[in-house]
């Protein structure tokens, strides 16, 4: 069985015994980080960043779905942004919103706005690859069951998704006879509270 040889634990070390492993040069700590670990933060976490705290969170130790690969690499990236061309909006001052149709025609925050901030100082990434529902059943015939799921069943539908520039995305929806169920344009874009976003004029 594949998942035989995975094991992940944790295992306490010592912060006296750390510390002189540090001092003494054979130990180098650094911080894993990105936008969703910062204190300005606010939005939801991106996908990556839940599967990255997932591989360390105590439900999936216990029942692995996400499985830490070997083969991690580092990569170091210069800055391409220099102090001269950094564009810097001030704490405190207003932001006019971009979208006309918010509610909220501006925004205020209590500390500097760097554009592009990533790219104006050096940066080391860390690319770690990992597998999901590791535990999972090789499908190698996934190709097969879907083509006889397709035949076996009466009533069939095809969704076409086009990106263009008259629309971001357009879809359309035809069923197993040819016949157009459904299309529409996705340029605008209607929350649950009704709140109007026009993403192509923006």
């Amino acid at each position: 069985m594949k998942d035989q040889g995975y094991k992940i634990r944790f295992v306490s070390v010592p912060e006296r015994y750390i510390n002189e492993k540090i001092n003494d040069g054979s130990l180098y700590l650094f911080q894993i980080y990105n936008k969703d670990f910062s204190p300005h933060s606010h939005g939801k976490p991106n996908l990556h960043t839940l599967y990255f705290k997932m591989l360390f969170d105590a439900r999936n130790l216990a029942d692995v779905v996400y499985k830490l690969n070997g083969e991690s690499e580092m990569f170091f990236r210069y800055p391409s942004i220099s102090e001269e061309e950094k564009i810097v909006h001030p704490a405190n001052r207003a932001i006019q919103n971009k979208n006309p149709d918010n509610r909220k025609q501006s925004s205020t925050f209590t500390y500097d706005i760097v554009k592009d901030r990533r790219f104006t100082k050096p940066m080391f990434s860390l690319h770690i690859p990992i597998t999901m529902n590791f535990r999972a059943d090789d499908l190698a015939l996934l190709n097969d069951r879907v083509r006889y799921a397709i035949r076996e069943k009466d009533e069939q539908y095809i969704i076409g998704i086009d990106r263009g520039e008259r629309n971001l995305i357009y879809v359309c929806v035809i069923n197993g006879k040819g016949e157009i169920v459904e299309q529409l344009s996705l340029n605008e874009i209607v929350s649950d509270n009704n709140h109007r976003v026009n993403y192509h004029d923006l």
